[in-house]
C-alpha cells in the first residue's frame, strides 16, 4: 500500500499540482533571482479548501520535490515576538507554512499572533524563500493579507470528483486489479461530497480486497453523514 503523501503527490488534479510545481522551479531557478531585480526575491501562495483535500500534502510534496526544508508554524500557539523571532532565524531557501491562517484577525486574542504581527513577517519573507499559507475558509481571511504583493498564487483545492475517487480507487489497489471496479466504486460516491483523505482512510481500511470497498461504501457514506450531523466530523 502506497502511503498517503505519495498518493496524494500522484493525485492532485489535472493542473493543480503540475502548474503549482513549475511556479516553484521557475522561482528556484538559479537565473531567477536576475529576473526579480529590484523586486523582493520570494514567492507566496495561499491554498485553500476543506480539510483533506491536499493542502498539506502539496506542500510537502514540493520541499520534498526540491530538497527544501520546511517550517510549519501553529498561528494558534506562538505569539507576537516568537514569531517575529522565527522568521529572522529561518534559512534562505525553505518552505514556510502557515497553516489555518484565517484564525488571525484584528481581533486575535493576547497571548496569539496578532494581525499586524503577521503582515509583517510575510512582508518581510527574505530571498529565496517558498511562502505556503493554508485556510479552510477563505472567506474568513482578513482582506489585507490577500492584497496583491502578500500573495502570489491563490489556488483552490476541491473535495473529490468522478475522476479523483477512481483515481483514488486505482492509486489504492493498483489499477490493473482494481479498473474493472473503480467506476462502479466512484459511480457510488457523490461529487464534491467527501474529501480525497476521507476516501483514501476508507479504502485503506478496506485494502485486502477492492469488492469489499465497493460493497462497504454505501454503509460508510451514512456513517460520514450521520456524524456531521452530530457535528463530529
Amino acid at each position: 500500500m502506497t502511503d498517503k503523501t505519495s498518493i496524494f503527490d500522484h493525485l492532485g488534479d489535472r493542473w493543480r499540482q503540475p502548474l503549482t510545481k513549475d511556479d516553484v522551479r521557475d522561482f528556484l531557478d538559479p537565473n531567477a533571482r536576475e529576473r526579480y531585480r529590484d523586486i523582493p526575491y520570494r514567492r507566496s501562495y495561499l491554498f485553500h479548501g476543506a480539510p483533506g483535500t491536499g493542502k498539506t500534502s502539496l506542500t510537502l510534496s514540493i520541499a520534498g520535490c526540491f530538497g527544501l526544508d520546511i517550517y510549519a508554524v501553529n498561528l494558534s500557539s506562538i505569539d507576537d515576538n516568537g514569531l517575529r523571532n522565527l522568521f529572522a532565524n529561518l534559512p534562505g531557501h525553505c518552505v514556510i507554512l502557515l497553516e489555518d491562517v484565517e484564525v488571525v484577525n484584528s481581533s486575535s486574542p493576547e497571548g496569539m499572533a496578532s494581525l499586524t504581527a503577521l503582515l509583517d513577517v510575510v512582508d518581510g519573507v527574505g530571498d529565496g524563500q517558498v511562502l505556503i499559507m493554508t485556510t479552510r475558509h477563505i472567506e474568513l481571511v482578513d482582506g489585507a493579507l490577500l492584497r496583491a504583493g502578500r500573495v502570489d498564487v491563490k489556488t483552490e483545492f476541491r473535495l473529490a470528483d468522478k475522476e479523483t475517487i477512481a483515481r483514488l480507487f486505482w492509486l489504492a489497489f493498483g489499477q490493473e486489479a482494481a479498473d474493472p471496479l473503480a467506476h462502479e466504486f466512484a459511480g457510488k460516491v457523490p461529487e464534491l461530497e467527501f474529501s480525497p483523505a476521507e476516501i483514501l482512510s476508507f479504502l485503506i481500511e478496506n485494502r485486502r480486497s477492492p469488492k469489499q470497498a465497493v460493497d462497504n461504501v454505501a454503509a460508510w457514506m451514512a456513517d460520514i453523514r450521520s456524524e456531521r450531523k452530530k457535528g463530529r466530523v
